[in-house]
């Protein structure tokens, strides 16, 4: 993370109709999301598909009536620690970038790499590589 601030990223938190700010998790709400995904895990019909449930960026879509098991992973949505003195931020996956940013502005930090699109849930960035968001001395957003 970079202690950052300017234009694109206001225009990244300032919209209108913004999405309600990731909620922090406390570590027992965590594992208990965790715990309920293994439990699909166990007792679900493989092979296991992590899809959104709603529309979402893929190119194709998916029928899954025949292909096993979705796992929700929509209740993985909130901010487990940041750290305002080294800008380290811990999420779960489907906190998306602007929810991201605006969790770490107040404080003066944004991630040094962000993928261009700011509906994108980190867990898709990352699983994903957001390719189109890479930077030569920064590397991949991660």
């Amino acid at each position: 993370m970079l202690a950052f601030s300017g234009h694109y990223l206001r225009w990244l938190t300032g919209r209108s109709a913004l999405p309600a700010e990731a909620p922090y998790r406390s570590d027992h709400d965590h594992r208990s999301a965790v715990e309920a995904l293994q439990q699909k895990l166990r007792t679900g019909r493989p092979p296991f598909s992590s899809r959104k449930l709603t529309a979402g960026h893929q190119a194709r879509s998916v029928d899954s009536s025949d292909r096993g098991s979705i796992l929700d992973l929509r209740p993985l949505c909130g901010i487990l620690d940041f750290d305002g003195d080294d800008g380290t931020i811990t999420v779960e996956p489907q906190v998306t970038v602007r929810q991201l940013l605006r969790a770490t502005m107040a404080d003066g930090w944004a991630p040094a790499v962000l993928p261009e699109f700011p509906e994108i849930t980190v867990g898709g960035a990352i699983q994903g590589l957001a390719a189109e968001s890479t930077c030569h001395r920064q590397g991949l957003f991660n």
